[in-house]
């Protein structure tokens, strides 16, 4: 949930709001996962190839790690993006290329993805577009 709003939910159905108990029945505590090193973020990327016959460049291989830091959900994000969501990586017979991590992370932008500040502040840093 995005905030505790989300735990009201208007049902169409029985014609009432259907809320989701106490609004103080909010997850204090939740897990992190820690960042990927960059070892990890190539290997996560290069595992596309065994399930795909895909392969990441050099260059988009550094591309997402400089513009994500191996922060889990913008690495999943961007290969997802580019791999998935674009036209010319829906072709396996394309490799993903810098450029198309470039265009993936301007889609996420657009879209206004969470965790866009740590796209944008890494991106600004690497010189990746922003």
């Amino acid at each position: 949930m995005w905030d505790v709003r989300g735990y009201r939910i208007h049902s169409e159905t029985e014609q009432m709001i259907i809320t989701g108990g106490s609004a103080f029945n909010v997850k204090a505590e939740s897990l992190r996962l820690g960042n990927f090193s960059e070892e990890e973020v190539r290997t996560l990327c290069l595992e596309n190839i065994i399930e795909n016959g895909q392969i990441f460049t050099a260059q988009a291989l550094n591309a997402i790690w400089n513009l994500t830091s191996g922060q889990p959900w913008l690495v999943n994000a961007l290969a997802y993006e580019t791999c998935f969501k674009l036209e010319n990586g829906k072709n396996r017979d394309n490799p993903i290329t810098d450029t198309m991590v470039e265009q993936a992370k301007d889609n996420l932008i657009i879209r206004r993805e969470i965790h866009l500040d740590q796209l944008a502040i890494n991106s600004k840093k690497s010189g990746y577009g922003g």
